[in-house]
């Protein structure tokens, strides 16, 4: 039997049989441990008391703890900061540093008589040169005070810069959202910077269990700061629940199939020695 140009013999044929029953009964236990975690970390979400927008009910959780909870709420900057030339104030401001580098890589040709040859091209990009971070120290949460370290200010975005956000010390060296204190045209080492923010009060959930008159993350290290409410959050989780277990036997069924290709790809004479030898 042929396979396009791959020669299969029945007993290829039957080990690959064996081959796919073997992963696929493998790739089921697998398949229900993801399961079994989703589950258990989505019942988390599920059991969890919600809270919307309810400084009483938040306090109080806290105090008799409750437990994990979802809660809604502005999340507003008590001590809030800025840089030179910025004429607002935001809970988090970042100053992010590029460097217009040159690099060089190995290319392969082909010439019209099929010999191979490399070149070395340059090109320039720019590249991640470092940072300068100020942010507050305090931030309120329905009504509590917390230091800033508890959350993960993963939320923040490039500042839009503009007459409304920018005095003319940054809007004179600006083009788009990025400033080049080098001039306008990119020579190697020139420095361009933009500015990521958070503003002084950001809406959203979070995820965390209430105890001991404070807050605490449940899977992460510290609290986030989701931008939608409870309900958004739980019907997220479950229009999602069987995505992981679907990527996983798309992954795993290619996986398989790419190892019986290359399984019976190879001269496996071995499998008619056996044969021979049994006779």
């Amino acid at each position: 039997m042929y396979i396009g140009d791959i020669k299969v013999t029945k007993r290829e044929a039957i080990t690959s049989l064996v081959i796919i029953f073997i992963l696929l009964f493998v790739g089921f236990f697998i398949s229900n441990a993801i399961a079994d975690k989703v589950a258990d970390t989505n019942a988390a979400y599920y059991t969890a008391v919600k809270i919307n927008d309810d400084p009483t009910q938040f306090e109080y959780g806290m105090r008799t703890n409750i437990g994990n909870a979802l809660v809604h709420g502005d999340l507003k900057t008590v001590d809030p900061v800025s840089m030179s030339g910025l004429l607002n104030d935001y809970m988090y401001v970042e100053k992010v540093y590029e460097k217009y580098t040159m690099h060089t890589r190995t290319v392969t040709h082909t010439d019209g008589k099929g010999h191979t040859y490399t070149t070395v091209q340059t090109y320039y990009t720019w590249d991640y040169h470092g940072h300068d971070v100020t942010k507050a120290s305090t931030v309120n949460f329905l009504g509590v005070d917390f230091p800033i370290e508890k959350f993960a200010l993963d939320w923040h975005s490039v500042l839009n810069l503009n007459a409304k956000t920018a005095d003319s010390s940054i809007l004179n060296i600006s083009q788009g959202n990025y400033c080049y204190p080098d001039g306008f045209w990119d020579s190697v080492g020139d420095i361009r910077y933009h500015y990521n923010v958070i503003p002084k009060t950001s809406t959203g959930s979070i995820f965390v269990r209430l105890a001991d008159e404070d807050i605490a993350p449940i899977f992460d290290k510290k609290v986030e700061l989701i931008k939608k409410t409870p309900a958004e959050i739980i019907e997220d989780k479950q229009n999602s629940e069987n995505i992981p277990i679907i990527i996983f036997w798309i992954l795993w069924s290619i996986g398989i199939i790419v190892l019986v290709i290359i399984y019976v790809a190879r001269e496996n004479n071995w499998l008619e020695a056996r044969k021979s030898r049994r006779w």
